[in-house]
């Protein structure tokens, strides 16, 4: 079984601008957490303006060729990068082929990879590889992912709730 991740976190880059404000993301100071994670918080930094402009980045993608103990898998964690494009489409540079790809959401932010695979979800969506390259609109928009293959989220799917919850995306090839 390999597995590759994408996840929502960190979703901004350490310093950002807004035409009014300046945002910084500093690790909390508080040491009592139990977490392996890092915990984040967002600092106001109203008194600064500056012109720069919040810019996404992505890394590639590494293809895992053996199956990895979920030490190995924190990286991928902190670095891979999906897209919520549209409200029923997610990109990522991936290729599919036989293998599956599950959205999975935590409301207290408790995802975390063990030997087994994710766990502290409280819901898991399985996504539909999209036939298609991903939408002109898309592309005009945001041209840094125009080779990301596109993964369609169901429309039962709940977007407003999902956006206010840890969100990882998964890939699965293999038995399991």
């Amino acid at each position: 079984m390999s597995l590759l991740l994408a996840t929502s976190l960190p979703v901004l880059p350490t310093t950002y601008s807004t035409s009014h404000h300046n945002y910084q993301i500093l690790p909390r100071r508080n040491l009592q957490t139990s977490s392996s994670r890092p915990p984040y918080s967002i600092t106001n930094h109203s008194s600064i303006f500056t012109s720069t402009t919040p810019r996404c980045s992505s890394s590639s993608m590494a293809t895992v060729t053996e199956a990895p103990s979920s030490l190995q898998f924190q990286g991928s964690l902190m670095y891979s990068r999906a897209y919520w494009v549209t409200r029923s489409l997610i990109a990522w540079n991936i290729d599919i082929g036989d293998g599956s790809c599950y959205l999975y959401s935590s409301r207290d932010a408790s995802l975390a990879l063990s030997d087994v695979g994710i766990e502290g979800y409280d819901l898991e969506i399985k996504l539909e590889p999209n036939d298609s390259s991903l939408p002109v609109n898309v592309i005009e928009k945001f041209p840094h992912i125009q080779d990301c293959r596109g993964l369609k989220v169901p429309q039962s799917a709940d977007v407003k709730d999902l956006l206010k919850c840890q969100l990882a995306v998964a890939f699965f090839t293999g038995e399991n």
